[in-house]
């Protein structure tokens, strides 16, 4: 399932807010082979020199050609800062995207067999999450 994470007002305020949270957790599996009490996301904060020879994936087919010309407008405007910082945008196709996406872009949790969809894998999802945060719950 997608979760929005930190938030702050500058690329660096998220990153020391997520500098905070990030860690291992003894309740939490899949912390436990990571090694980053060492590091800190805020090592990694960098100047726009850093987007030099980068290239971003800009998916195309029932995504960037479906957004509204006003928000593609003031992406392009962001695009262009990127892309003038060194970095390159690549048009990009999700493969599945004709059985994945409606003609307008919209997202469909239930499009698809139902083997498929996104709305079986969240609802898998959270009824195996819920489960496990509920059976640490004391009554």
């Amino acid at each position: 399932m997608d979760s929005v994470g930190v938030l702050g007002r500058t690329v660096a305020d998220a990153v020391h807010g997520l500098d905070l949270i990030a860690g291992k957790d003894q309740e939490d599996p899949m912390t436990h082979d990571r090694s980053v009490d060492k590091m800190t996301y805020s090592d990694s904060l960098a100047s726009w020199t850093a987007l030099k020879g980068a290239k971003f994936g800009l998916p195309w087919s029932r995504c960037w050609d479906c957004v509204a010309p006003k928000r593609k407008e003031l992406a392009s405007r962001i695009f262009k800062a990127i892309e003038d910082a060194g970095a390159e945008f690549v048009r990009t196709e999700f493969p599945c995207a004709e059985d994945r996406i409606p003609l307008d872009g919209s997202w469909d949790w239930k499009r698809g067999k139902a083997t498929e969809s996104e709305f079986t894998v969240a609802k898998t999802d959270a009824y195996n999450d819920i489960n496990t945060y509920l059976s640490f719950a004391t009554l």
